[in-house]
C-alpha cells in the first residue's frame, strides 16, 4: 500500500482506509486520456467540490509534472482545485 502526495499548497488527507485479506479485485487502469473521461467513475452528488479532468496545458498552477502515460505536459489527470474546496467539506471520486 502506497500513498504519494506532492502539492505545492494545500492540504491532502486520508480518511477511512481498511485493509482486508485475500485475494485483490482485478486492478483499474485509467489514463484519463480516452473517450471515457471519468473512466467509468461518477461524481458524489452530495460532494461540495468537483473533480474534473485537464491536461497540462489546463493547469491553473506554476507546478507541472509530466503526465506518466505521455512523459509530457500533454496527458490528461484528474483534477480538483485546492482553492475551490469549502473548509471542512470532503471528497470521493
Amino acid at each position: 500500500l502506497k500513498f504519494i502526495g506532492k502539492v505545492k499548497t494545500g492540504v491532502i488527507a486520508l480518511d477511512d482506509i481498511t485493509a482486508m485479506g485475500g485475494s485483490c479485485p482485478p486492478s483499474k487502469m485509467c489514463t484519463f486520456d480516452d473517450d471515457d473521461e471519468m473512466c467509468g467513475y461518477t461524481q458524489d452528488s452530495k460532494n461540495a467540490v468537483n473533480w474534473d479532468v485537464k491536461s497540462g496545458e489546463d493547469n491553473d498552477t506554476l507546478y507541472r509534472m509530466p503526465d506518466h502515460t505521455t512523459q509530457s505536459i500533454e496527458g490528461s489527470y484528474l483534477y480538483i482545485g485546492f482553492k475551490e474546496t469549502p473548509v471542512g467539506s470532503t471528497q470521493s471520486a
